[in-house]
């Protein structure tokens, strides 16, 4: 790589924003005045499954949280109850109802937890991962 061409497999500690251990940077006010040209990482890696879930009061866990998630969608053939923590999953009323064969996308790095509405629902799952930096 020569010089000039930019950095498209930054470290891993640039994309979580790892604060230097020697301690902080000097503030430095910024005014942008012109459009900034931002560019996403590339997604390296992912993973698919699929799995049956039963009804409250036990909601299945299918994601633990995960720094490297760009994104995750979640198919179902029935309607689910979806949850991005343990403390929501505790309780129905505090759960997402998601409609049965509407894809639910999220971009956060949280768990990830579901139960079907009623009966039984089949959830297929799919994970982007971000690039590590690492070349994976």
């Amino acid at each position: 790589m020569s010089a000039g061409d930019p950095d498209l497999q930054p470290d891993n500690d640039d994309v979580l924003q790892v604060e230097d251990p020697a301690g902080y940077e000097p503030e430095v006010n910024v005014k942008v005045c012109n459009p900034v040209r931002v560019q996403l990482l590339p997604r390296k890696a992912g993973a698919t499954f699929t799995k049956t879930v039963a009804a409250m009061p036990t909601p299945t866990h299918l994601l633990r949280p995960n720094p490297r998630r760009a994104s995750v969608t979640v198919i179902s053939d029935a309607e689910i109850l979806i949850a991005l923590s343990r403390a929501s999953a505790a309780d129905a009323s505090m759960m997402a109802l998601w409609p049965a064969g509407v894809p639910f996308t999220s971009s956060a790095a949280t768990d990830l937890l579901v139960a079907a509405e009623t009966g039984t629902a089949v959830v297929s799952v799919i994970e982007e991962l971000w690039a590590t930096g690492e070349g994976a």
